[in-house]
């Protein structure tokens, strides 16, 4: 292992030697890997914040959609999937549910043959009380 510095950047040389490729031609077949030390950690360190920026904004647009009576884990998977600023955009851009509205979203299951049945029902109230 040699250690040289280059520009600001301080990297190592391994000299690899493969044991299979000593088989297949004579004498060692050697590679050199350099490992760039000190800039690594810096890439690493960044990565690491951007993630749980990004993880901790994706967790308040999900606040956000509970606040607003929506459903909070499709709003969480939306902004994992998609962007949290997105996401917060369409949320703010929707607007809340009325707690009522949302009750009613819910169970409003109306079908066309439950409605057929509900007005054959009152036609047949109507004749009921016509005779």
């Amino acid at each position: 292992m040699r250690v040289y510095r280059f520009w600001r950047y301080t990297y190592e040389v391994w000299t690899v030697t493969h044991f299979l490729l000593d088989t297949a031609f004579i004498g060692h077949v050697k590679a050199e890997i350099r490992i760039i030390m000190g800039f690594s950690i810096i890439v690493w360190v960044v990565a690491i914040g951007f993630l749980l920026v990004y993880f901790a904004l994706c967790a308040e647009v999900s606040e956000t959609a509970d606040r607003m009576n929506r459903n909070r884990l499709v709003w969480l998977l939306f902004s994992i999937f998609f962007s949290p600023i997105l996401s917060a955009f369409m949320l703010h851009c929707l607007g809340p549910i009325e707690k009522g509205e949302r009750i009613i979203q819910y169970h409003k299951k109306d079908s066309k043959n439950d409605i057929i049945i509900k007005e054959a029902d009152e036609r047949l109230a109507q004749r009921r009380n016509k005779v």
